[in-house]
């Protein structure tokens, strides 16, 4: 059966078993990320991540994959943008010698762009 992905889903209810307490990595960002994902995700559906909590985990998981799909393409244009700005600038007077001035320059455009890592 084809889920309708677009349609919302019911909110969360209480559920049963703590998915976050299942993920047993040892390194730290990961922890930390995955404690901010807790963290929000009590914020914004007030409860955690639980199994059998009314909703349907392979259409959340779906549109959560289409989701990426979307910010990896933007990421990738984003990215052009910035090699392309980069390549500009390497075919002006002041060209180059070496990949080390335009991994530079790259980076000093990454730099002008970068947002708050913590708004992550």
């Amino acid at each position: 059966m084809m889920h309708d992905i677009n349609r919302p889903e019911p909110l969360p209810e209480e559920g049963q078993m703590d998915v976050a307490t299942r993920l047993n990595f040892d390194h730290l960002a990961f922890t930390k990320m995955i404690a901010g994902r807790v963290e929000r995700g009590v914020r914004t559906y007030s409860t955690r991540l639980k199994s059998w909590n009314n909703r349907t985990a392979r259409k959340d998981k779906i549109q959560e994959i289409l989701d990426f799909c979307m910010y990896q393409e933007q990421e990738l244009m984003e990215v052009y943008d910035i090699l392309g700005d980069v390549l500009m600038i390497t075919v002006s007077d002041e060209m180059p010698i070496g990949w080390e001035w335009v991994i530079k320059k790259a980076l000093e455009k990454i730099a002008e762009r970068e947002i708050d890592a913590e708004a992550i």
